[in-house]
């Protein structure tokens, strides 16, 4: 139960951010891995889209994508 409600918060905080830094990466990176990990994997491809198109570096880029193939492949896979 605990982890469930520092999981929750943690997606609060996390929203609360992007309202006042709405293109910084590592906030929606963060929230769409949340999203991934809660198994929604709609929200983690839409908030990891944008975290991409935010990146600053090659680096950040290549992390993200692979987390945005995961988030890909689940909502497929959850569509079949």
């Amino acid at each position: 139960m605990a982890d469930a409600q520092q999981v929750t918060r943690g997606e609060s905080l996390a929203a609360q951010y992007l309202e006042t830094h709405p293109e910084d990466a590592a906030g929606l990176k963060l929230l769409g891995l949340m999203m991934l990990k809660r198994g929604d994997a709609a929200k983690a491809e839409s908030y990891l889209e944008q975290a991409l198109k935010a990146a600053e570096t090659e680096d950040e880029r290549g992390f993200i994508s692979q987390y945005l193939q995961q988030a890909q492949k689940k909502k497929v896979a959850t569509a079949s």
